[in-house]
């Protein structure tokens, strides 16, 4: 499922006249945001005998909202994903690990018990032969 991004223009206008520019203060800009969309505007000074450049800065957040969204929308998934695997499973007879290693567990135990329990009775029906003996 894919989900377009809402488009957001932000639109700075100024005059060719580039005295504005040079009247503005260190550090200053021209900006215009709309939405989403964020755009700045303003005069570096140059360095090392360069001349002065126009910087032009321009950004905006919708994807980085949009990837938030997969991220969370990918974690659901992943967890109905894992709860739909845990029912077939269970619907199928197969078990999730941990059960199927507690019921072999158990299974031993009951084993060992009955063995022990025939052992037992076996011995007490030959001290009862004996004695009828």
């Amino acid at each position: 499922m894919t989900r377009g991004v809402s488009p957001d223009t932000a639109r700075l206008t100024l005059p060719l006249d580039t005295s504005l520019l040079w009247q503005l203060p260190q550090q200053a800009a021209y900006t215009a945001s709309s939405g989403r969309a964020h755009l700045s505007a303003r005069m570096a000074q140059g360095k090392d005998g360069q001349p002065p450049a126009l910087v032009i800065e321009a950004n905006c957040d919708s994807l980085q909202q949009l990837c938030l969204l997969y991220e969370q929308e990918n974690r659901q998934v992943n967890a109905l994903n894992r709860q739909m695997q845990n029912a077939l499973q269970t619907a199928s007879g197969q078990r999730p690990d941990g059960v199927r290693k507690r019921t072999v567990q158990a299974g031993a135990l009951l084993a060992v018990l009955l063995v022990m329990g025939l052992a037992a009775m076996l011995y007490a029906l030959r001290k009862l032969e004996m004695k009828k003996q």
